[in-house]
């Protein structure tokens, strides 16, 4: 039987280097280089390692949760089992379609084969996370108005209860310089049920309409993933106990099924914060940061309102979505006037749009069409090919520059869905045990946009080659992107852009040197060019992971040596369970960090981590507040779990 093997999951570490959760999430952001969070995720898997997802008992709902597997591998696993009977190993599993050694490898910690005893047995954790930054920068030595309010520490206490088709949760957090006053408490409860209702949640949770053109709580863009991300099917509404403070809805969500009607019904309630007076918001914050008396001053100046629904049906194969929101606040916001964000004021908000999905064997087609209350409209749609080992993708795009929404967030270039032109071409496939992946983008903004006075294009272009040995993996990466920008110290009233060209390429070598012995190693370069102006960044970090019995040992190490802020380099390190750090490398320096985690028994499991960055030339790292005399910057984490 042909195998689809995915490029990402050649990339996938073994289990004696890192845990499982680790290694899925490695999995799930290979191509980003910007900064995500991966916490809801880290959440969802977490649940699958304490009540494994049951195979051969595999129903539509649980894909839509599960983020490692999409909807070809649940029609795969149900053909299979209407054949054949049970499946009774990951060895069996391999050799269906769509799978292959290196998934199942992935997601064998997180599934069972066997049939478990359903049990209404209660089961929960909590988790007590702090963070110590050991150098004081000036915000907490500092002795007027404008001084951190809050001690050194980060605090986070988590809390979780699964019952049977029930989940209960609270979140609290305390950031670095926060007075305990200003810390953020969310909670929420999701229930499931057999009946006309199918589900009903309470409190924190995320919604997701169709291609996100008019809502998606999604903390990241699906642009440069594995085409695999197409075929997963998007749970509407979710409970949401990650940290974020900004992006999640708050209130009441209830879905219902009707014949072969689903419907979703929501109402959300929460703060908004910013620079306000009595009638209009200027600006909005969303760091959840409140240290300090200026800080504090843009918390809770307003409020808005979410209503919405979602009618979803199944007709001739087609899956349908008749999304509709309505946004509505007392303050308008209306931002000072410059040249890029003419379109963005809004006080009351109605949104409607359609979506669609067709799969069927090797073609899918997806997308949505949107429009706002002034008709303004904004249009995504894929077409995706799966040839054997080979997977294509074409996707178009075009936001109006007019069109306003409430948190948006859509394949595309631009950070909103507004003022957008594009089409993707990608593929990602397979030949022998060399996996490649190839994407270009090519997109135009129709009116100006920040940092850019007139309309432009822009163009990016990605390569990825992946070198498969017995016990080893080489990969090779390349980015391009090619923007237009304002040409520095000209007055805009010139009809003159400048090209900015960013090129990134990085090699990373692993290899397991024996069962409890993995080693790495990633060189970086990267070049940036404007105006003629050529800086370049390197940086070069090996590591070494370890692990025996209950305890696991990592640690790295990394030279870092960029010309400026527009050279830094980011990369992905192992942390605490939960918590997640992509640092950006700039100037010259070294850092280094040690992670350790020991499982004491059942129910007791501790991570510790140390960290520590020292730049060669510099006098004080930083500005403002959070500026530190001195070259050196250090980092101490620890984090606890008790499971009953």
């Amino acid at each position: 039987m042909v195998k689809f093997t995915s490029i990402f999951l050649l990339l996938s570490f073994s289990i004696f280097g890192q845990n499982p959760i680790d290694n899925a999430l490695n999995y799930l952001q290979q191509l980003n280089t910007e900064e995500i969070d991966l916490e809801n995720q880290a959440l969802v898997l977490q649940s699958y390692l304490d009540a494994p997802l049951e195979i051969n008992n595999l129903k539509r709902d649980d894909i839509t949760r599960f983020p490692l597997l999409n909807q070809r591998h649940y029609h795969t696993i149900q053909k299979y089992i209407t054949t054949n009977g049970d499946i009774l190993s990951k060895y069996e599993l391999m050799n269906l379609y769509f799978f292959n050694e290196a998934l199942v490898n992935l997601i064998s910690p997180f599934i069972a084969f066997f049939p478990q005893k359903k049990t209404s047995k209660t089961k929960g954790e909590l988790i007590y996370k702090s963070s110590w930054l050991l150098n004081q920068s000036h915000g907490f030595i500092r002795s007027d108005s404008n001084r951190f309010l809050g001690g050194r520490s980060q605090e986070l206490c988590r809390g979780q209860i699964f019952m049977k088709n029930q989940h209960a949760f609270f979140t609290w957090e305390k950031d670095k310089g926060e007075p305990f006053r200003q810390s953020h408490l969310k909670g929420g409860f999701q229930c499931k049920f057999n009946h006309a209702i199918n589900q009903l949640n309470i409190g924190a949770f995320s919604i997701e309409l169709g291609e996100g053109l008019i809502h998606s709580n999604a903390v990241f863009n699906p642009k440069n993933r594995s085409l695999n991300h197409l075929y997963k099917l998007k749970k509407t509404i979710k409970s949401n106990a990650s940290t974020n403070e900004s992006n999640y809805e708050r209130g009441i969500a209830i879905q219902t099924k009707l014949h072969k009607i689903n419907s979703t019904y929501f109402w959300s309630r929460n703060a908004l914060h910013g620079n306000s007076d009595d009638s209009l918001f200027y600006s909005f914050k969303i760091d959840g940061l409140h240290r300090t008396n200026t800080e504090i001053e843009k918390r809770n100046k307003g409020m808005y309102s979410l209503i919405g629904t979602q009618q979803a049906f199944l007709c001739k194969g087609i899956f349908l979505q008749l999304n509709s929101l309505y946004y509505s606040s007392k303050t308008a916001f209306f931002p000072e006037v410059n040249y890029y964000n003419i379109n963005y004021n809004h006080h009351h908000l109605w949104n409607n749009s359609f979506a669609y999905r067709y799969l069927k064997e090797n073609i899918l087609l997806k997308g949505e069409i949107a429009s706002d209350q002034e008709g303004n409209i904004a249009l995504s749609h894929f077409f995706a090919l799966n040839l054997n080992e080979l997977n294509v993708l074409i996707q178009t795009r075009y936001f109006n520059p007019k069109y306003n929404s409430f948190r948006s967030n859509s394949l595309s270039e631009g950070s909103q869905v507004q003022n957008e032109r594009g089409i993707l071409f990608a593929t990602e496939g397979r030949s022998n045990k060399i996996s490649y992946y190839l994407s270009a983008d090519v997109f135009s903004f129709i009116n100006p946009k920040y940092q850019a006075h007139l309309p432009h294009f822009g163009r990016e272009y990605l390569a990825m080659i992946i070198k498969d040995f017995t016990s080893s993996s080489l990969k090779l990466f390349m980015n391009k992107s090619i923007k237009m920008e304002n040409v520095s110290n000209t007055s805009f009233l010139m009809n003159t852009l400048s090209n900015r060209n960013l090129t990134k390429f990085y090699l990373h070598y692993k290899i397991n040197l024996t069962d409890d012995i993995e080693f790495q190693t990633r060189l970086d370069y990267i070049i940036h060019s404007k105006q003629e102006n050529l800086t370049s960044g390197t940086s070069h970090f090996i590591q070494f992971c370890y692990t025996k019995k209950q305890a696991r040992f990592n640690g790295r190490i990394t030279y870092f040596n960029t010309d400026n802020w527009d050279t830094r380099i980011y990369n992905y390190e192992n942390d605490v369970l939960y918590h997640f750090t992509i640092p950006a490398y700039y100037d010259k320096g070294i850092r280094y960090f040690v992670n350790y985690s020991k499982k004491i028994n059942n129910h007791f499991q501790l991570w510790i981590k140390y960290a520590k960055t020292y730049f060669l030339f510099k006098e004080f790292i930083g500005s403002g507040n959070d500026r530190i005399e001195g070259n050196k910057k250090s980092e101490f984490r620890v984090l606890l779990r008790v499971k009953f």
